[in-house]
């Protein structure tokens, strides 16, 4: 089930994980581009980075709050949440 997606000229391995988490949140492709490219970048200590945006969902119309958790230096996603309040 993983597969890769390109976002800010680089290219990125959504593991199985991720891609569950997306199917089960509705979260789409795209709305992961759009969170990688226009997001909020938080490093963390550990080595696993998060950017966060707002994305509007293409069927819904609806504003989500989308975090996607990265490894950078692997290129590797390894989950995304919807932290939309009330979601």
């Amino acid at each position: 089930m993983a597969f890769t997606i390109v976002a800010n000229n680089k290219t990125y391995t959504i593991i199985d994980h991720a891609a569950l988490r997306m199917l089960e949140r509705d979260i789409t492709e795209q709305m992961v581009i759009d969170v990688l490219e226009n997001g909020m970048l938080t490093t963390q200590p550990h080595g696993r980075d998060v950017y966060e945006a707002e994305i509007v969902h293409p069927d819904l119309g609806e504003t989500l709050v989308v975090q996607v958790v990265i490894d950078e230096a692997k290129r590797i996603i390894l989950t995304v949440i919807d932290i939309t309040e009330g979601a």
